[in-house]
């Protein structure tokens, strides 16, 4: 079934389930990072549970996990994923809430830069020492690496095959960044619902 902006929504209904299931995937994921602002997605995942509309990134979570539920978005290299498991009574609160994640974010500044350390810790960066500089330029320099296979097939870069510095470019991304990202990627007509 597609809705008139575009989006595709899968419906099954299991009337002897006692709990729903409400997903939305968003089919590009972090092999579409932009160069010098790898972990974008990443990133954009984690800012579309903070603060928003008035209400705290705790508030926002709590509204699922407080009745129960579980919620999360998870990031892979060729999708991101948000979804909630809430009881079936609460079944249209999550429809809602979910809504309520995917929808455009203002990208506050003083947002964003509180939403970086969670990231950063979470994926383990740190600025680079001296025999990280040594390693990344003498013992594994880019000149010597062999392409991927979907670069070497496609002329598809995946980010598992750049080379870059994690923490300089997951501190080089500006809530601008994040609003381009999610305006070209986060379209209804290209995201799948799934209840």
């Amino acid at each position: 079934l597609y809705l008139s902006n575009g989006l595709r929504v899968w419906y099954q209904r299991l009337p002897d389930e006692p709990d729903v299931h409400v997903r939305v995937t968003v089919p590009y994921g972090s092999d579409s990072d932009w160069h010098g602002k790898e972990q974008i997605a990443h990133f954009l995942e984690h800012m579309l549970f903070s603060d928003h509309d008035g209400r705290t990134e705790e508030e926002i979570k709590g509204e699922i996990e407080n009745r129960g539920g579980r919620r999360n978005g998870t990031t892979y290299s060729d999708h991101v994923s948000y979804y909630a498991t809430i009881a079936k009574e609460d079944g249209l609160l999550a429809l809602d809430w979910i809504y309520r994640i995917v929808q455009p974010h203002a990208m506050e500044p003083e947002v964003v830069d509180r939403g970086r350390q969670p990231v950063g810790l979470e994926i383990g960066i740190r600025p680079r020492e001296f025999f990280d500089w040594i390693g990344a330029y003498v013992i594994d320099p880019p000149w010597l690496r062999v392409k991927g296979f979907w670069e070497r097939e496609f002329n598809y870069e995946t980010r598992q095959f750049r080379w870059y510095d994690p923490h300089t470019s997951l501190g080089s991304i500006t809530p601008e960044d994040l609003r381009a990202f999610y305006d070209t990627y986060y379209v209804p007509s290209r995201m799948t619902l799934v209840v």
